[in-house]
């Protein structure tokens, strides 16, 4: 008896799995999560899904009234329990709502998940394509489901063995050692709001940066950054993330024959050697350097350039937190999914290599000579800045 279930059991699974895999609608998975939704639309597709019991939907109502108030014209769908129907229509915050009895209405009934039928799921109108589908249960029971959703990006909470990865994944308390020190448990709408914040951070329209205050209070003698400036930074605090100063000087040299723009090369002392390759790089008149000012004036310089291009450091982290057009060359020694600069007009210029990221600190450290940096060109950064220069015109 117990062979002939357990037969039974794995050929469920089976069927499941492969239903899943057969239903999901997947676009390639993009890259860079963060550049993709720099295209998410104003007015998104949202579809939730909270499929447990009444009081799982209390609890979930105020991150989704911030998913609300953060995109008041959005569509959003919440798929939920037949017996949360009403509560949902009362909370005023779904433009539809689709019922679906993944779990039993009873909570004391016992939920057999591996012989959950997915045909069922596969065959409910949803109503997409989505842009973005939330899944705000914190267990993993109905983290599969999204693979079955047809969505551009989806988010919650990791779970074990999901066919399609999410584009935003938090881990659990239970993703810890059991041999680490116990940890305080959070609330569950503590953990929801948690969820519904990753995604509008990552998702959501930009916000202005508080480096703003610096622009507006700190006056440095803004004759230094003249309009329609490209402004340079060629260093960083580690050496093994620098581009070559040669393709910073290249790149100096095209930028001067192809564009109208003066450039203001700036760094810490430290850079000096650095500044003047390009400063020869460039015609006379055309350069004005800036080396070791006052930090604080520093947002007010970089926020009346054109354009800014510089390496994984402050000055490209500062630019693109302003909305200033920033090019960000970045190495493989770090994470390009956790450090890039953040911001609306940012492109990475990058060379995707095995050895990354190899958290080296030095540059005479990397075996292969830098190869993720040396085999970016002038040529190809020089591209990419004519593009954002011709887009900030237009």
């Amino acid at each position: 008896m117990l062979g002939k279930r357990f037969k039974t059991w794995r050929r469920t699974r089976r069927r499941n799995r492969a239903l899943i895999l057969a239903s999901a609608k997947e676009p390639p998975r993009p890259a860079d999560v963060m550049a993709a939704a720099r295209r998410f639309p104003e007015a998104p597709r949202i579809l939730i899904l909270k499929l447990d019991y009444i009081g799982d939907l209390v609890l979930a109502l105020p991150p989704i009234a911030e998913l609300r108030r953060t995109w008041p014209q959005a569509s959003i769908t919440l798929l939920c329990g037949p017996w949360n129907v009403g509560l949902a229509n009362a909370a005023k915050l779904f433009d539809r709502i689709v019922p679906y009895a993944f779990f039993p209405e009873d909570p004391s009934q016992v939920w057999d998940g591996h012989a959950f039928n997915y045909e069922s799921f596969a065959a409910v109108d949803l109503g997409g394509p989505f842009d973005l589908a939330l899944d705000l249960r914190y267990y993993g029971e109905t983290r599969p489901l999204l693979a079955m959703v047809d969505a551009q990006f989806r988010v919650g909470y990791a779970a074990p063995k999901l066919t399609v990865p999410l584009d935003i994944e938090l881990p659990t308390a239970e993703t810890f050692s059991k041999k680490a020190a116990p940890h305080e448990p959070l609330h569950d709408q503590v953990r929801m709001t948690l969820l519904v914040a990753a995604a509008l951070s990552v998702f959501g329209p930009p916000r202005s940066s508080p480096l703003r205050h610096a622009v507006d209070e700190v006056a440095p003698d803004h004759g230094a950054v003249p309009p329609r400036s490209i402004l340079i930074a060629p260093g960083a605090g580690n050496s093994a993330k620098m581009w070559p100063i040669e393709n910073f000087a290249a790149l100096c040299g095209k930028l001067a024959t192809t564009s109208d723009c003066d450039f203001v090369l700036i760094g810490h002392s430290r850079d000096t050697d650095s500044i003047n390759v390009l400063t020869a790089a460039l015609p006379p008149g055309r350069a004005r350097v800036l080396v070791a000012g006052p930090l604080e004036e520093l947002p007010s310089l970089l926020s009346r350039a054109a354009l800014c291009i510089g390496n994984d450091s402050a000055p490209t982290h500062m630019s693109a937190q302003l909305g200033v057009p920033t090019i960000c060359i970045f190495g493989g020694t770090n994470d390009f999914r956790i450090w890039q600069p953040v911001g609306p007009k940012v492109r990475l210029v990058r060379t995707p290599i095995g050895c990354s990221p190899c958290y080296l600190h030095r540059r005479e450290d990397c075996p292969i000579g830098l190869k993720c940096l040396a085999s970016i060109t002038a040529g190809e950064v020089a591209e990419v800045a004519l593009d954002m220069l011709a887009a900030g015109r237009s």
